[in-house]
């Protein structure tokens, strides 16, 4: 993507490794304006992980952010999802 995304998407995910590609394949197909789609995976344990960073692979207008925590302190780092820069 040469120009600066002006739109970001964030899609929460947890323990959606069986339902994710299908959303994703919906949205990229149907979003059509310069956008980065942000999926922030809260501490999944099933294959929600491996799927999205496969998916990654192949669409570079996906970013993931993984956290690790369910707990109290998940709250900091759904703030980080807001200090990520935009791809360039």
């Amino acid at each position: 993507m040469s120009e600066q995304p002006r739109v970001s998407i964030v899609i929460p995910a947890y323990e959606e490794g069986d339902n994710i590609v299908p959303v994703l394949d919906r949205l990229f197909e149907s979003v059509r304006l310069s956008c980065e789609v942000l999926v922030v995976v809260d501490s999944a344990e099933d294959s929600t992980v491996s799927v999205v960073c496969d998916y990654a692979e192949k669409e570079p207008r996906l970013r993931h952010l993984h956290t690790r925590r369910r707990d109290a302190k998940l709250i900091p780092d759904r703030e980080r999802v807001f200090q990520q820069p935009l791809s360039s």
